[in-house]
């Protein structure tokens, strides 16, 4: 063989070997990108089976099993279970949210939105002594979450904790940008009027009902402490200032849970 003809050959040879490479390469990422939608991907232990169908309509029944296909296929993604288990959550499935949420904490153990989440489950299931461990572990994981704060101190005040309550309400309203100033106004108050402390009651309610005079509950708690320490002008007032506000205390900043969003909420059946 001629130099010329094996120097071609030498090209036509490395030529081959990297064009061969390149195909290699194509098909592995070919195959990586296709191997979750064509292979089946087993889905972790505790994974929630779907509902029955049938009572279901046709927004909703699309809803979950769009979810439920998301998830399946990316069984490692604390996003993709977690979102399942909002969905079922929001729509009332409790034990299939509680499934997901589960599987969640494990992919995702520093996760507090799901944390979170499972305390607000356990509450809405009435499992009060599992809602506060989760509410305790969600402020291990994240000290300013806002909601959390405010529903350990209400749960605080209703167990009679009440030096825990005061120490949440107040941690709740000092959060900046949190929205829950007026809340925490009117959970001090109560704690205070549980104490007896009527001082406090006013001192802590004062300010608040002066911003918001449509919210009658603070009011009402205004009109008890000043009657307990003997002013009854202003017992009086707060009675009548009480009375003439039809409004309540404006609702609490909407978590994801309890956002009426299409994104997770769609009723059962056809309005």
């Amino acid at each position: 063989m001629t130099p010329d003809l094996q120097a071609g050959h030498r090209r036509y040879n490395k030529r081959t070997a990297l064009n061969t490479a390149a195909l290699a390469v194509a098909l592995g990422v070919g195959t990586w990108l296709l191997a979750p939608l064509l292979l089946p991907v087993k889905p972790p232990p505790g994974f929630p089976a779907l509902p029955d169908p049938k009572p279901l309509n046709a927004s909703l029944r699309e809803l979950i099993q769009n979810k439920d296909r998301e998830a399946r296929r990316k069984p490692g993604s604390a996003d993709a279970v977690g979102g399942l288990g909002l969905v079922y959550h929001a729509n009332l499935f409790f034990d299939q949210a509680a499934a997901a949420y589960r599987i969640t904490a494990r992919l995702e153990p520093r996760g507090f939105q799901w944390t979170y989440a499972q305390a607000v489950l356990y509450e809405e299931n009435g499992a009060e002594k599992e809602q506060i461990e989760f509410l305790r572990q969600t402020l291990q994981l994240n000290p300013g979450h806002v909601q959390a704060l405010m529903k350990l101190a209400d749960a605080a005040l209703k167990g009679g904790r009440l030096d825990e309550s005061e120490r949440n309400y107040m941690a709740a309203a000092r959060v900046p940008g949190g929205g829950v100033s007026l809340h925490a106004a009117f959970g001090l108050g109560r704690t205070a009027a549980r104490r007896r402390d009527w001082r406090k009651v006013i001192e802590t309610a004062g300010p608040a009902a002066a911003s918001y005079p449509q919210a009658s509950p603070l009011h009402e708690l205004l009109q008890e402490a000043y009657a307990a320490i003997g002013e009854k002008d202003r017992a009086e007032q707060a009675r009548k200032t009480g009375r003439t506000r039809s409004g309540r205390p404006c609702r609490r900043p909407r978590t994801p849970l309890t956002n009426s969003s299409s994104t997770y909420v769609i009723r059962r059946r056809d309005c």
